[in-house]
């Protein structure tokens, strides 16, 4: 896991890297173009990735004795979203200006449409390759691949060709991305085809088995993270888009922060629900510990050094971005839960229990947006941050509802009498850091020596944790280290 959790660190720090050289470079309109193409692309997914997002590592894992066999379904399933992508990216191509009224906000933006569609090819190819590697538990190659292309492709891009535009810079990390997949599974993919695409037919049919069902969950999900900055730039400036766009960046470090848990645990779960299901179930047990211990720490520490980070990180054109981004993250404990814990009823069952619950958050985020900014209850943009918070929080408490009813999690697997005295302890400290910052210039060192205080007390906090008797920590290290990931 030490090679995942380093990727996924590195992809973080990528990220937060590239937002704040756009923000510098481009200024908040440049930053939110590139944000709002981003946010775009996850919106079109369930159009092309038809739910194979946990289809792929799922079957690639259950197909662990037989390379012939995952290699057929890494094959199927680039023919599958190569189809729908091509369909969707003829679509947005046909009137780029019909395009960008649509989902851009504005006609005169109709020149971020090929950056769009270059975006859209290389993230689903790029999603394909890395769930064939992630079924295979190859974390290393994985690894590799989103740290290079994601994380520092961008980057360098950047720092070398500051002067290039928005659009020209993301067509070229877009073709930079997608050379770079092809390299990884030219290979498998040719012997896929050596052997014979009529092999194929099988796979695809269970993989769009799989898949189809999660379509209707994936598009709320979509929805339900990527409606704010869409809608936003309809009723706001692209100045205030950017504030939203920052609160989900900070939503997509804590996703990142946790995600290396799902990667590696997906096709683990997977193949113990098919020859062990106690031991599954003991597994989604820690997790669920692991994620309600983590958010009790996490909440009011984000609520206290959010604006700090947004501050610092992106210069201060975002000053103003405090309110805004506290209202988005206010739900981050719900957003943790789904995190850690939607990825056990994917791998437990054919039978999507998520769409469910994506369905009914996303339509409540929606209708909630639809109300308040028909009624013109405050700004809209806090209309839009107010609905996206309500959305997250449904989200995660559907999630830990169908966990522990589906799957059977018991109350003392959370220690709750020892994790929230130690929460509120922590809370109460990082109290005391915010009071020692408050009028100091929110710098890169004043940020650094923050997170050097959060690492100090989320030590404490784990081993006060430890203490107490939670087991999710030894047996994450030991566990997961063993799997080479």
């Amino acid at each position: 896991m030490l090679v995942t959790v380093g990727g996924q660190a590195a992809v973080m720090v990528g990220g937060l890297l590239l937002y704040r050289l756009l923000a510098l470079e481009k200024g908040a309109a440049g930053l939110a173009s590139y944000a709002l193409i981003k946010q775009l692309v996850v919106f079109s997914f369930p159009a092309v990735l038809l739910g194979l997002g946990t289809g792929i590592p799922r079957y690639v894992a259950l197909s662990e004795d037989s390379r012939s066999a995952a290699e057929t379904y890494l094959l199927a399933a680039v023919l599958i979203t190569g189809a729908a992508t091509v369909v969707v990216s003829a679509l947005a191509l046909v009137s780029p200006r019909t395009t960008a009224v649509v989902l851009l906000g504005n006609r005169n933006r109709e020149h971020l449409v090929p950056a769009l569609v270059a975006t859209l090819v290389a993230t689903v190819f790029l999603e394909v390759v890395a769930g064939y590697l992630r079924g295979r538990l190859d974390f290393a190659r994985r690894t590799l691949l989103l740290v290079v292309g994601v994380a520092g492709l961008p980057v360098v891009l950047l720092l070398a060709i500051p002067e290039k535009s928005v659009q020209t810079l993301i067509l070229l990390m877009a073709a930079g991305l997608f050379a770079m997949c092809v390299a990884v599974v030219a290979l498998p993919l040719a012997r896929a085809v050596a052997a014979g695409v009529r092999r194929v037919r099988g796979p695809s049919r269970v993989l769009l088995n799989y898949g189809i069902r999660r379509i209707p969950g994936e598009f709320a999900a979509i929805v339900l993270f990527t409606f704010a900055p869409v809608l936003a730039a309809h009723f706001a400036p692209l100045k205030q888009v950017a504030y939203l766009t920052a609160g989900l960046q900070i939503l997509a470090v804590v996703t990142i922060a946790f995600q290396s848990i799902g990667l590696v645990f997906l096709p683990v779960l997977s193949r113990l629900f098919a020859t062990d299901r106690e031991t599954a179930r003991r597994y989604v047990a820690l997790l669920a510990a692991c994620a309600l211990h983590i958010a009790i720490f996490a909440t009011p520490q984000l609520l206290l050094f959010a604006d700090v980070a947004a501050r610092a990180w992106l210069g201060p054109d975002f000053a103003g971005a405090g309110p805004v981004i506290r209202v988005m993250i206010f739900p981050v404990a719900f957003f943790i839960f789904y995190s850690l814990l939607h990825i056990s009823l994917d791998a437990a069952a054919v039978k999507s229990y998520n769409s469910r619950n994506r369905l009914i958050a996303s339509l409540a985020a929606v209708s909630a947006a639809a109300l308040l900014l028909s009624l013109g209850i405050g700004r809209p943009i806090m209309a839009v941050a107010e609905a996206f918070a309500l959305g997250v929080f449904v989200l995660g408490l559907l999630t830990l509802v169908s966990v522990s009813s589906v799957i059977g999690i018991g109350r003392s697997e959370y220690l709750l009498r020892a994790s929230i005295p130690l929460g509120l302890a922590a809370a109460a400290a990082g109290f005391g850091v915010r009071a020692a910052i408050e009028g100091s210039t929110f710098s890169i060192p004043v940020l650094l020596l923050v997170v050097a205080a959060e690492v100090v007390l989320l030590a404490l906090y784990v081993a006060g944790l430890v203490r107490a008797g939670a087991t999710w920590p030894a047996e994450l290290r030991s566990r997961l280290l063993r799997r080479g990931a």
